[in-house]
């Protein structure tokens, strides 16, 4: 057995506090990074402390006292009071330090201009302009006036310029809501296909290598690219591989795999999660629980082959994992073994 309990270690969390401190100076954080700075500061009182005593160092920045307020550290591995955190380095010491520090962390937030560095395969590395925590949304209208609303664990990059407007769809699920310019096409990348816009609202889901697009209104023309294409991101779209009207859903890879036609309300059960819900009519037990599993970091595993074949019809309220396990256990009779905190083992019910 380990007894070995492991201090934070105090030069990293400086120099997260110090990232935080540069962003909040800033200013105008938006509201994704004030959720993540109070998740950092809330997870320790070494974190509280530590950015509470460099922004007293950088004594003009404005609007940390609001964001500390109701924020409270989680249970202390032992007794730090503000100001006190690890008295290792003496206030004047550190003040220079963080002086360099700071600098160093302008300079690079300056030039990252929000942009993020996401690792999504072993060999490639993304920017992501944009981009949600898991079971997190957010809704961005860019400087053209079009609306992009992402889903949970979503991330999206943007590339404007003169001739035509750019997103790539790094990973998760958006809606697109695009202002017509006939002029400057508006294109989505996605894998090894890009769609093209023309006055419409679409959703682009990107999980793992599946890829499906649902026209909500208006019409998109899409194109799959060859490597080559791919690796320079052409946008010339002169001919369309295919073009789709509002009610369809298609999925799709390097070509079509299928073409179907869906309802308004089945549009409607697919966008559920903008309003914070999850719908389902009738899928297997395995759907259900893989498309749960995108909204929390819980990892949920059916041990019995047999209970994938199960339905479940019912609306769930997206962070409620819990609520729609104990669903689960009730109403369709299945064992829910909670190992951990993190993983949930699913199991025939060996009364039923």
């Amino acid at each position: 057995m380990k007894n070995l309990v492991e201090f934070p270690d105090p030069h990293t969390i400086e120099a997260e506090a110090a990232t935080w401190i540069a962003r909040l100076d800033r200013g105008g954080l938006s509201e994704e990074e004030l959720v993540a700075v109070r998740e950092w500061i809330g997870r320790s009182p070494e974190h509280y402390a530590s950015i509470s005593r460099l922004a007293d160092i950088w004594s003009d920045l404005d609007g940390l006292s609001e964001i500390l307020d109701g924020v409270k550290p989680r249970t202390p591995i032992r007794e730090v009071r503000r100001g006190q955190q690890l008295n290792i380095w003496s206030r004047p010491a550190m003040a220079g330090v963080f002086a360099v520090l700071i600098m160093a962390v302008v300079i690079g937030v300056f030039f990252s201009s929000n942009i993020y560095r996401l690792d999504t395969t072993q060999e490639s590395t993304w920017q992501a302009s944009y981009l949600t925590a898991i079971g997190k949304q957010q809704t961005v209208t860019l400087r053209d006036g079009s609306r992009v609303q992402l889903n949970t664990d979503t991330a999206i990059d943007i590339d404007f310029d003169d001739r035509h407007r750019k997103v790539r769809l790094v990973k998760g699920e958006a809606l697109f809501e695009i202002i017509h310019n006939q002029s400057r096409p508006f294109l989505v990348y996605v894998g090894t296909n890009v769609i093209r816009a023309v006055g419409t609202s679409f959703v682009v889901k990107l999980i793992g290598d599946e890829i499906e697009v649902t026209i909500k209104e208006g019409r998109v023309e899409l194109k799959s690219l060859d490597d080559d294409t791919q690796s320079r991101l052409k946008t010339e779209l002169t001919i369309a591989s295919a073009v789709f009207d509002a009610g369809q859903t298609v999925k799709l890879n390097k070509e079509i795999q299928t073409l179907q036609e869906i309802v308004t309300e089945e549009i409607d059960r697919k966008l559920a999660w903008r309003d914070g819900l999850i719908i389902f009519s009738g899928e297997q037990l395995d759907q259900v629980v893989e498309e749960i599993s995108r909204y929390t970091p819980v990892k949920i595993v059916i041990t019995d082959p047999e209970l994938n074949m199960l339905r479940i019809g019912g609306r769930f309220k997206i962070g409620e994992t819990d609520a729609m396990l104990e669903v689960l256990e009730t109403g369709f009779g299945v064992n829910v073994n909670r190992v951990s905190e993190d993983l949930v083992y699913l199991a025939a019910d060996s009364q039923q």
